[in-house]
């Protein structure tokens, strides 16, 4: 009796340890390889998430892929290192031979309990996660995500084989640095506007065509086949003040319907929306020990409620000699652009456009009117406006903007004085808007 009793126990050891390495195996050969790129804004006015990233890097590697990590700042780079056993020089990847070695491991006979193959690549790469810290005090996050969609190109490409492509975000979302900049009005407008955005059909058009100017530039990233994680979105603390519920509702859905329209796919782990299938509600846990902060997007508090400020940015033109860029008035100039410089103190990333135009004689001059908008260029540079957030741009004559100086067929001087001008105006101007994208 003791004999079978023995024996049954041998042969149901024997079964469950044949059905756990075979599941092993098929699990293996069955999956997609899948590349995880971690973007994370870790600043010191950024929340710890509580998010188990371990559990998501551990799936990653059991499925023998890659995962690398970008940190979301001002200028953000994919984390590189010098191991042996790197793929392409980035960290958290691994070369083919290193993966294929691992597979041959794993597929031995021996009981897989007897040796956790994904700790090294897990511990390693969370440890360098856990050190990444923000460089500088802004956030851009679309160009994070372009540099994220290139490496999961080149980890693709290296591994030679395809693989499923996921990113996951680790970020309040409010940008402040790049194409989108929530310290812009245009932009600021959107997350403190005073109802729900999806159902005002004059702002859901706004978002539409700020979207639509971002894949006309070339700025909206390719997110086709990539499936999108979004932690933490909103939360934030000080110096940034906290958003309303209905801030975070608002902001989600600008992120949202920009990263649909880029061709984001949804996320099997979102839980906070069920529109997108992108973001994650997620608890927190402190703050991050950095000593680099994010620029704090400010607006107003009143009495009947939170309203975003705009910044007052005045359309002011100078004029200019007939066939020269030397201004009209010379000692008005610095009084014109002084309201520009002290708008720089409480907006440093407001950006503005300057076009130069021309009288119609002899058709006008291109050449001649980007002279003069780049005179009027280097005068801001030289009283301390950043080169970068400012664009020019010469348009000779033009009727969308100049005045028609040949009323009768002759030419009319007094007219033509007010045409040979530079206009500063504010980015967001309707007429910089139909210049640049005329219907």
């Amino acid at each position: 009796m003791n004999l079978v009793k023995h024996f049954i126990q041998i042969l149901i050891f024997a079964f469950v340890s044949f059905a756990f390495i075979g599941c092993g195996k098929q699990n293996i050969d069955s999956s997609t390889p899948i590349v995880s790129i971690i973007l994370i804004g870790n600043h010191a006015n950024s929340k710890c998430f509580d998010v188990r990233l371990d559990t998501t890097i551990q799936q990653t590697y059991s499925s023998f892929g890659n995962a690398g990590i970008i940190v979301i700042d001002g200028h953000p780079t994919l984390l590189r290192n010098d191991s042996l056993d790197s793929l392409s020089g980035i960290a958290g990847c691994y070369s083919a031979d290193y993966l294929e070695a691992s597979k041959k491991l794993f597929g031995k006979n021996n009981p897989i309990w007897q040796r956790d193959y994904l700790n090294p690549q897990k511990e390693d790469f969370m440890e360098q996660l856990n050190k990444c810290k923000a460089d500088d005090p802004e956030v851009d996050i679309i160009e994070a995500l372009h540099i994220a969609v290139n490496s999961l190109n080149t980890i693709e490409n290296s591994m030679g084989t395809n693989v499923q492509k996921e990113i996951i975000i680790l970020d309040a979302g409010l940008c402040t640095s790049g194409t989108i900049n929530f310290l812009n009005s245009q932009y600021l407008e959107l997350l403190n506007y005073n109802s729900k955005l999806w159902e005002d059909a004059a702002m859901n058009n706004k978002i539409s065509k700020l979207i639509s100017q971002l894949e006309d530039q070339a700025e909206l990233p390719n997110l086709d086949g990539i499936q999108i994680t979004w932690y933490g979105l909103g939360q934030v603390c000080e110096p940034q003040p906290s958003l309303s519920k209905l801030q975070v509702q608002n902001l989600q859905y600008f992120w949202g319907e920009l990263l649909t329209h880029a061709g984001a796919s949804p996320s099997a782990k979102a839980n906070a929306d069920n529109v997108y299938n992108i973001f994650v509600s997620t608890n927190t846990n402190g703050t991050i020990k950095s000593s680099q902060y994010v620029t704090p997007i400010q607006w107003n508090i009143t009495d009947d409620g939170k309203t975003y400020t705009m910044p007052n940015i005045p359309e002011q033109k100078i004029d200019f000699h007939p066939n020269t860029d030397e201004y009209l008035s010379p000692d008005k100039v610095p009084e014109i652009l002084s309201p520009y410089i002290s708008i720089l103190q409480d907006y440093p990333n407001e950006r503005l456009f300057l076009i130069g135009t021309t009288s119609s004689w002899k058709g006008g001059s291109l050449k001649l009117s980007e002279d003069r908008a780049l005179r009027v260029k280097e005068q801001l540079i030289k009283l301390g406006f950043p080169e970068n957030n400012i664009k020019t741009i010469g348009l000779g004559f033009d009727q969308r903007i100049c005045q028609n100086d040949t009323p009768n067929g002759q030419f009319e001087e007094t007219i033509a004085t007010k045409n040979r001008s530079v206009w500063i105006l504010p980015y967001e101007s309707p007429k910089i808007q139909d210049i640049l994208h005329p219907n």
